[in-house]
């Protein structure tokens, strides 16, 4: 999932080192399914010889995400909506892609929203799975705070809210799709 240190965070945090031999293990060698969102996506690119770097402008918001024409077929987000708002709240991207991996959505800060590595691997760096409750809980976290109050100023946690609760029958049902889809790729696993 996700978290408030970057893939490079080594030394602060060590379980990334050992973390990131699992995510290569699990994909390559054993060649089970595999999904990561937001720090996860990212830990999968840094441990499939992808490279993640700060973005020049973090996305942080309810934003858009344009799905690419490989998506509609995927076995993971087929039946998404195709340009779905979603939940951003990062300052490090995916900028170059692990070896062979399959770009499934954009958007206009970063290139990577979505892709699939290999045939049992993907990441995304949005969020749908939302619950009422997540970016207030999300807003409590200091480093997301702070984030969040340099990226937008200091009404931007109350907009966020409105625009989340707002969305939370999309986000929800882009979710469902997201998890049945991917409990019917471990089912034929």
């Amino acid at each position: 999932m996700g978290g408030p240190m970057d893939v490079w965070d080594t030394d602060a945090c060590p379980w990334l080192v050992p973390e990131k031999g699992a995510i290569r293990r699990w994909v390559q060698t054993l060649k089970k399914p595999f999904l990561g969102l937001c720090l996860g996506h990212q830990l999968l690119a840094d441990s499939l010889d992808g490279t993640c770097e700060r973005a020049d402008r973090p996305e942080i918001g309810i934003l858009d995400v344009q799905l690419t024409e490989a998506a509609r077929d995927d076995p993971l987000l087929v039946g998404v909506d195709l340009s779905p708002k979603c939940l951003q709240w990062h300052s490090v991207s995916v900028t170059t892609p692990p070896t062979g991996a399959l770009l499934l959505a954009s958007s206009p800060d970063c290139q990577w929203q979505a892709m699939r590595v290999g045939r049992n691997a993907w990441g995304l760096q949005f969020h749908v799975e939302l619950q009422e409750s997540t970016v207030e809980e999300w807003s409590e976290v200091p480093a997301y705070a702070d984030a969040l109050k340099k990226a937008k100023g200091g009404s931007a946690l109350a907009e966020m809210k409105r625009d989340a609760s707002a969305l939370m029958p999309a986000f929800n049902r882009n979710a469902r799709i997201i998890f049945d889809n991917f409990t019917e790729v471990m089912r034929r696993s």
